[in-house]
């Protein structure tokens, strides 16, 4: 844990985590492999968590997620009435709700397929959201309480991305969707068809 939090400060240092400057300009990502911090997935780590603005809503990741992507497609920048959506992905097996009910809120998707946004209740802000495939659940990388530990992975759909985000040397972009078995690491891969083969046992 002490190494990688050394790496997340030498990241920091070089530049290659970069917050917002007084530049038009953002950077969005880091160059050089996925960062994980506060997973439950080692031995003696805690698991990451994290909940809503007024707290009601609460959550917990037992595992390192799979793969972030930071989507750049109009849907999603409507959605969140930003640049781009980012989104931790990781098994629904290895998701907890810790306190709270969330409101779950069907949304259209420009796939026809829709989408189920969690929000909480009270204040309304969205955690997460399942597609097509409920195994999966895409958690809202922004309310985690370490989201510095997810920067993204690939960046996707770039083809509609605002002309002042700026992508990062070294993450893969896609101008559209990509192929998984190109992108994800080995181990992500694996804890996917370990998940089909449980499902299919069922």
């Amino acid at each position: 844990m002490a190494a990688r939090s050394s790496r997340l400060a030498g990241l920091a240092r070089s530049g290659q985590l970069r917050r917002r400057g007084p530049s038009a300009a953002v950077v969005v990502g880091h160059s050089g492999g996925q960062l994980r911090l506060g997973s439950g997935g080692a031995e003696g780590e805690e698991p990451m968590q994290g909940h809503c603005d007024c707290g009601a809503l609460s959550y917990e990741l037992r595992d390192t997620p799979l793969f972030v992507h930071c989507c750049h497609c109009r849907w999603c920048q409507r959605e969140t009435g930003s640049a781009f959506a980012l989104n931790a992905i990781i098994e629904a097996d290895r998701f907890d709700v810790l306190s709270g009910t969330p409101e779950m809120i069907d949304t259209p998707s420009e796939s026809g397929r829709g989408q189920r946004i969690a929000r909480c209740p009270t204040c309304k802000v969205a955690l997460w959201s399942t597609y097509s495939n409920p195994s999966f659940v895409f958690v809202r990388v922004g309310t985690l309480e370490d989201p510095d530990a997810c920067p993204p992975d690939i960046h996707i759909f770039t083809e509609s991305k605002q002309p002042w985000v700026l992508l990062p040397e070294g993450t893969p972009a896609m101008a559209q969707y990509y192929d998984l078995k190109h992108h994800w690491p080995p181990e992500s891969l694996a804890r996917r068809e370990a998940l089909k083969a449980r499902l299919d046992r069922r």
